[in-house]
């Protein structure tokens, strides 16, 4: 028997298609965690580091073993006629197709009700602010601050640095230059 039939015989191909997508979607979902709870971003590359460290020996456990009914078992020890490999395998296909399911309402979800209000947050984080509830940003209406694209330049004025300290009219100029 050729290599890659008893790779997909024993279930090798299912097992590391579903490590991956299951692997994909708890990084996306441990993604929205982290930026909510403020984690710092050693976290997610330690969670991301110990997946793809763990894929190895995943596969490598689902070719010397078989789920049985009875439990795990080594290959070995199982007879060919008593295998029950086709069941495992429809339960790695029902496992992998819900985990995709999972995946494309993730994206969905993203894609179609992004958060609205986060150029606000940003805008109020770099101003110091804390309360949602303002109704202008520095005597911008909100609904312009929701507005607010990603491609934003934001322009802080200079500081006069001249041994006299009276170039301040320059830096005020060049700041408003870079915003016109």
């Amino acid at each position: 028997m050729s290599l890659f039939k008893e790779l997909k015989r024993r279930n090798v191909f299912r097992v590391a298609i579903a490590y991956l997508v299951v692997g994909w979607l708890l990084v996306q979902v441990l993604g929205i965690a982290t930026d909510s709870f403020e984690a710092p971003a050693w976290v997610m590359k330690l969670m991301i580091t110990l997946l793809v460290i763990g894929f190895i020996p995943t596969v490598l456990f689902s070719w010397a073993f078989e789920l049985t009914p009875e439990g795990l078992k080594k290959e070995s020890d199982i007879n060919r006629d008593d295998s029950q490999v086709a069941h495992t395998a429809k339960k790695l296909d029902i496992l992998t197709l819900m985990a995709l399911a999972l995946v494309v309402g993730v994206l969905a979800l993203d894609r179609f009700y992004p958060l609205k209000n986060a150029s606000v947050a940003v805008a109020q984080q770099a101003n110091g602010q804390t309360n949602t509830n303002t109704p202008s940003l520095q005597g911008i209406p909100l609904e312009t601050t929701a507005a607010i694209q990603n491609n934003s330049i934001a322009v802080l004025p200079f500081s006069d640095l001249s041994q006299n300290g009276d170039q301040e009219y320059f830096s005020d100029g060049m700041a408003e230059e870079i915003l016109n």
